[in-house]
């Protein structure tokens, strides 16, 4: 795959999973529902893929992910959308 393809799937992910996050932390039942429903649908399979290339960058990108969705779990929250958030997160973590 060319490099620049490489490198627009990397930040396009990137990107996709910042705006999974700001949903989150919305802290709004809609945008936090859409946003661990584009996570599930959309981030954490490529993820998976980007886990198995021999690119370093892909590596690089899939702990920075990786990593902004751990910091979730040392957040103290509290509400039934923050709950479900927090138990994706941890599924997801879990999974990586």
């Amino acid at each position: 795959m060319a490099k620049f393809t490489l490198f627009c799937r990397r930040q396009t992910l990137l990107q996709l999973s910042e705006q999974c996050a700001l949903q989150l932390e919305s802290g709004e039942s809609a945008e936090v529902e859409q946003g661990l429903e584009d996570m599930k649908e959309l981030v954490v399979p490529c993820l998976a893929m980007l886990s198995n290339s021999t690119v370093t960058e892909d590596g690089i990108v899939v702990e920075d992910i990786r990593k902004k969705w751990c910091s979730f779990l040392g957040q103290d929250v509290s509400g039934k959308d923050h709950t479900l958030a927090l138990s994706f997160v941890y599924m997801f973590v879990k999974s990586n």
